[in-house]
């Protein structure tokens, strides 16, 4: 059964002691702050929630993706002719052809790299006239806006990263022998007490 925003609205109630009929917390309250904490997980690792999306091109052979698109990840086809697109090393296209960049404009392109420097940045060939649009996989930034919108569930080798912005201001320690434990590691079952992590 997929998550949705009232299971987490529900158990932070639980811990804010709000989970009775006259609720101090009000849905849109809550809900702005679950994206925010969203927003945040999203500057940590910005593939947490990849999706298949149309890509439109602007004129010329850098492109730059919109929002709410914060990751460029695959181009699979251009969209109108569906003419598939290769992702191929533009480093050798340019030793071939130095003045690829010039090529004449087209509506579809034939090859892409993203650019490692930047996660919102791709090469297009050839160099597209304005009018290309590309379908293919992005990671966005996940937005909900009602408790029954789908809440976004990080890869599990994903959430200590999640986890650390969750609880990167507090401080969660071994009862027994007051051992710092980092924030999203497993406790193997011990007593640990939490509070607020000291000012630096």
């Amino acid at each position: 059964m997929a998550l949705v925003v009232s299971d987490i609205l529900n158990s932070v109630r639980d811990e804010l002691l709000d989970a009775g009929v006259q609720q101090t917390w009000t849905d849109p309250t809550l809900i702005r702050w679950l994206n925010d904490i969203l927003a945040a997980a999203v500057t940590l690792k910005r593939d947490i929630a990849p999706a298949i999306v149309p890509i439109p091109l602007a004129t010329g052979s850098v492109q730059l993706l919109q929002a709410p698109n914060v990751q460029f990840m695959a181009a699979y086809f251009n969209t109108a002719s569906g003419v598939a697109i290769n992702h191929s090393g533009l480093v050798l296209l340019g030793r071939y052809n130095p003045t690829w960049r010039a090529t004449a404009p087209t509506t579809d392109v034939t090859d892409v790299q993203a650019d490692e420097r930047s996660p919102l940045v791709f090469h297009c060939f050839p160099p597209n006239n304005g009018t290309g649009n590309l379908t293919g996989l992005c990671g966005t930034l996940p937005v909900v806006t009602v408790v029954t919108s789908p809440i976004v569930v990080p890869h599990r080798q994903d959430a200590g990263a999640v986890a650390d912005v969750r609880g990167a201001d507090h401080r969660c320690e071994d009862g027994a022998e007051g051992n710092h434990v980092r924030p999203g590691r497993p406790h193997r079952g011990r007593r640990l007490t939490c509070r607020p992590a000291p000012s630096p």
